[in-house]
C-alpha cells in the first residue's frame, strides 16, 4: 500500500508541524513588511545621506541600543586615561605656574578627579545614553574651565605659555573621547568664547598679537578637531548601517532557506507533511524517545480510485484535503504529526503513545472522517467516503528501525482492508479490529 508520493497544484499555506504556539500569519506578514521598509530606509540613507552624523530617530535609537554598551566601555577607559593625564600635569604646574600650585591641586585633585571618577563609575554601572553623554560633556567643560582658571589668575611669567592647555582639552574631547558631534560643537564654541572673553582679565596681560595668536590657534584647533569628529561620527553610523543592512540580508536569506526547507517537507496539495517531512520528523522523535513508545497509524482512503473515476480528480483533491484536515484535527499535542505518504495514504506519528492508545485515536479518526459525510456512490454500504487504518507502536530500545514500525502498521492496514474496510486493525498483541 505504501506507494510513491503524489502532489497537486495548490500551494501550501501552513506548516505541517502541529504546534499550538504557531505565530499568526498576519503577525509574520507585518514583521516581514516592517523589515522590508527598514531595509529600504537603510538603502536610502546610505545613498542620499552617507555623511550623516545623526540617523532618523528610530535608527538612532537602534544604533544606541546595539552599540551603547561598547560606547560605555570606551568612555570608561578614556575617562580614566584623561584623569591620569590631568593629574600628570601637576608636575608641569610646579614649573609653569608655581604661584598657583595650591589651586592646581584643588582643581585637579579636589574637583575634576572626584567628578571624573563619579561619572566613570556612573557610566560603568549603566545610565541612559543622554545622561551618559551629558556628564562626559560636563567633565570636558570642567577640565577646560580648570585650565582657564589657573592661567587666568597666575602671575608667574611662564603662565603666558600655558594657554595651549585648552587645545589639549579640545583635541582629547573631540577626537579621543569623540563627543557626539553636536555636543563637541557646543563644547568647542563655549570654551573658545570663554577664552576670548577672559583675555582682558588675565593677571598677566597678553600683548594683542600674542592674544590673537592664541585665539587663532584655539579656534583653528576647534575647527580641525570638529572636522575629524564629524568624520568619526559619520564613519561609525555609516559602518553601523552597512553592518545592519548585511545582517538583515543574512536574516532574510536564513529565513528563506528555512522556509524552503519547510516547503520541501510539505505536501503541496494538503499542506501537511509529505514523505520527506514524515521521515525527518520521525527521525527526530525516534532519537528523543528512547524510553517512550511511538505510535504509528497508517490510514488509506477506501475505494478512492472509484471515487476519482466517478467524481473527477478535482473533487478527489478536495476530498483528500478535507480528510487531511480531519486527521490533523484529531491530533492531541505538539509533536504529533500527520503526513501524506503517497496518493490517498496517510501516516500519523504519535510520540509517547502505546499501541492501544494509538488504536483508540485511529478509531476516532475513522469516525470523524465518516462524519464528514462526503458522498461516495462506489463506497460500499455506507454511501460516504471512509478510511481504513493499521496501527503499530515501538521504541528505539526494541532495536527496530522506525520504518519497520510503519511497515508493521501497513500490514495491519492490509488486514483491515481484507476484513471489509472502514475499520482499524492492529498486529501488536492484543490483536484488535474495529469497524464502523
Amino acid at each position: 500500500m505504501i506507494g510513491p508520493e503524489e502532489g497537486g497544484a495548490e500551494f501550501p499555506q501552513e506548516a505541517f508541524r502541529n504546534s499550538p504556539e504557531t505565530v499568526p500569519e498576519g503577525a509574520c506578514e507585518a514583521a516581514t513588511e516592517e523589515i522590508l521598509l527598514l531595509r529600504k530606509r537603510i538603502a536610502t540613507l546610505l545613498t542620499e545621506r552617507p555623511r550623516a552624523v545623526r540617523l532618523p530617530a528610530e535608527l538612532e535609537q537602534r544604533f544606541e541600543e546595539e552599540t551603547g554598551d561598547e560606547r560605555s566601555r570606551y568612555l570608561v577607559l578614556r575617562n580614566l586615561v584623561a584623569l591620569v593625564l590631568i593629574n600628570f600635569f601637576l608636575f608641569s604646574d610646579r614649573f609653569m605656574i608655581p604661584d598657583m600650585m595650591v589651586h592646581a591641586r584643588v582643581v585637579r585633585l579636589g574637583l575634576i578627579t572626584p567628578a571624573g571618577l563619579a561619572v566613570t563609575l556612573m557610566i560603568r554601572r549603566g545610565v541612559a545614553p543622554a545622561v551618559r553623554e551629558f556628564f562626559v560633556e560636563l567633565i570636558t567643560v570642567m577640565s577646560g574651565l580648570g585650565v582657564l582658571y589657573l592661567v587666568l589668575f597666575s602671575r608667574h611669567p611662564n603662565a603666558v605659555y600655558y594657554h595651549h592647555g585648552l587645545i589639549l582639552v579640545l583635541a582629547y574631547a573631540n577626537n579621543v573621547v569623540v563627543l557626539r558631534f553636536r555636543a563637541a560643537l557646543a563644547v568647542s564654541v563655549l570654551l573658545s568664547l570663554l577664552y576670548i572673553g577672559a583675555i582682558p582679565f588675565f593677571a598677566i596681560p597678553l600683548p594683542l598679537p600674542v592674544a590673537a595668536h592664541y585665539t587663532l590657534s584655539l579656534v583653528a584647533t576647534a575647527g580641525i578637531t570638529l572636522l575629524a569628529n564629524h568624520g568619526l561620527e559619520q564613519g561609525r553610523r555609516y559602518s553601523y548601517l552597512v553592518g545592519l543592512r548585511e545582517r538583515l540580508r543574512g536574516d532574510a536569506l536564513a529565513a528563506d532557506n528555512t522556509r524552503l526547507a519547510e516547503l520541501s517537507r510539505l505536501d503541496p496539495l494538503t499542506g501537511i507533511a509529505n514523505r520527506r517531512g514524515l521521515l525527518h520528523h520521525l527521525e527526530e522523535i525516534w532519537n528523543d524517545s528512547s524510553q517512550r513508545p511511538v505510535g504509528i497509524v497508517v490510514a488509506d482512503v477506501d475505494f478512492f480510485k472509484p471515487y476519482n473515476d466517478c467524481y473527477g480528480h478535482v473533487q478527489g483533491d478536495i476530498c483528500l484535503k478535507r480528510i487531511a484536515g480531519t486527521l490533523r484535527a484529531a491530533l492531541r499535542h505538539q509533536g504529533d504529526l500527520v503526513a501524506r505518504f503517497g496518493g490517498e495514504e496517510f501516516v500519523v506519528v504519535l510520540p509517547g503513545t502505546s499501541a492501544d492508545e494509538a488504536f483508540r485515536i485511529a478509531e476516532r479518526m475513522l469516525r470523524n472522517v465518516q462524519e464528514l459525510a462526503i458522498p461516495h456512490q462506489e463506497g460500499g454500504d455506507s454511501g460516504v467516503v471512509t478510511i481504513s487504518a493499521g496501527v503499530s507502536a515501538g521504541q528505539r530500545e526494541d532495536g527496530r528501525p522506525p520504518l519497520e514500525i510503519i511497515e508493521q502498521a501497513d500490514q495491519a492496514l492490509y488486514r483491515a482492508k481484507e476484513a471489509g474496510r472502514n475499520r482499524v486493525s492492529c498486529l501488536d498483541p492484543p490483536a484488535a479490529s474495529a469497524s464502523f
